[in-house]
């Protein structure tokens, strides 16, 4: 089954049928082929127009895609060719050009990217390497150096990744009913298993964000076709967050569909 998600940096994630991922006036697309598209954004009216040159060439099977904070850098997960590519933005015209030595290693099956926001690390979800590669972005030529320690041990099928706001914290969706909770070494990006970790998560947990706040953690889980919520608290006394649930389950409404209702552990945020 082929797989796709939409995604509009910042903000949360959403289920669609490819991968967009927004910096400033560029978006970039990656859409399961070995090719990217690039568009302009229009500032006023948000129209894409097709960037000179687009699609660029890129990795076999390009799943997932990033673009650093510094909208320098984009980085794909290529599923197919075990690898990262890695390219520099043009910042005038948005064009796309390999970084030096790009394709980069990556584990078996990569099928997430993403970049923390101090824009030092990247890591990639391995999902059938059952493992996380982390490497440092080099902040000039954005080339990708593995991490000591590299790759990192996941639960099963890791799927989905996301960094908190603060850049403290990394989260894997494991399709094999987990979610693995990560601290990120400030200085070597290296990362280490919280407490407890990895948590239980029933339905086969797909996609994983946290809000722009840092307080809450979302879960898309697959074969149950609802959205986990949970609150990730981070005591003062502690280097690790810990994920709490209420002891309550229910049907929960969303906010901002309130004629919808989706299982959650989370009744009231």
């Amino acid at each position: 089954m082929r797989r796709y998600w939409f995604k509009v940096w910042p903000a949360l994630a959403i289920l669609l049928a490819f991968e967009v991922r927004v910096h400033a006036e560029f978006a970039y697309v990656v859409t399961g082929s070995s090719s990217i598209l690039g568009y302009t954004i229009n500032p006023d009216n948000g129209t894409l127009t097709a960037i000179a040159g687009s699609p660029f060439a890129g990795g076999a099977g390009q799943i997932s895609v990033a673009v650093d904070p510094s909208g320098k850098f984009v980085y794909v997960a290529n599923l197919n060719g075990n690898n990262v590519s890695g390219y520099t933005i043009n910042p005038v015209t948005g064009v796309l050009t390999a970084v030096p030595g790009s394709p980069f290693a990556a584990g078996e099956s990569p099928d997430s990217v993403v970049v923390d926001p101090s824009g030092k690390f990247a890591y990639v979800a391995n999902s059938n390497g059952n493992s996380v590669s982390g490497y440092t972005i080099n902040p000039v030529t954005g080339v990708l150096t593995a991490i000591d320690g590299s790759p990192f041990t996941a639960g099963q099928l890791p799927y989905s990744l996301t960094v908190d706001p603060s850049g403290k914290f990394l989260y894997a969706a494991n399709l094999g009913n987990s979610v693995s909770g990560y601290t990120i070494n400030a200085v070597t990006g290296v990362l280490t298993a919280v407490v407890g970790s990895p948590f239980a998560e029933d339905g086969n947990p797909y996609s994983v964000t946290v809000d722009p706040s840092g307080k809450f953690l979302y879960v898309a889980n697959i074969s149950s076709s609802n959205v986990s919520g949970t609150r990730s608290i981070w005591p003062p006394e502690r280097s690790w967050p810990s994920l709490v649930r209420p002891s309550m389950w229910g049907l929960c409404r969303l906010p901002w569909r309130s004629t919808r209702t989706v299982n959650s552990p989370m009744c009231q945020i």
